[in-house]
């Protein structure tokens, strides 16, 4: 019986593991809701196939969106352009300081003035130094 026990407790820990994650990820959306996207008027696109659970925002919202991630302190991790016009569909990721802005306003110059969305990644700091009503 000795070993049961000590898989019931390795599996009580994972289970205590991804409840953890699960609230970490809750605390995420919603400060990503409630912070980031504070103001702003996203839009679910209902004919972008893959990325019908997206959010998506006109190009000055979205370039204020990048400048307000920068100042958070939130990473924008991918982002793409959605667009009618099949050469003007864009994506690229994995930025640093003001890259995705750079890569936005590059986007803009090709033509690109639909609809644009990012994926937001919040780093633990920042979610760390959150008051406790917040969470």
């Amino acid at each position: 019986m000795p070993e049961l026990s000590g898989q019931y407790i390795a599996i009580g820990s994972r289970a205590k593991k991804a409840a953890l994650l699960a609230a970490r990820n809750k605390q995420e959306e919603d400060y990503i809701r409630t912070v980031v996207y504070a103001g702003f008027h996203p839009t679910r696109l209902q004919d972008s196939g893959e990325h019908s659970d997206s959010l998506f925002f006109r190009a000055e919202e979205f370039l204020r969106l990048l400048r307000r991630c920068r100042l958070l302190g939130v990473n924008v991790v991918f982002m793409f352009h959605e667009s009618t016009d099949d050469e003007l569909c864009m994506s690229s990721g994995t930025f640093r300081g003001d890259q995705a802005e750079a890569v936005f306003r590059a986007w803009r110059d090709k033509g690109c003035n639909e609809w644009f969305c990012a994926s937001i990644g919040v780093p633990d700091k920042v979610l760390d130094g959150l008051p406790e009503h917040q969470e």
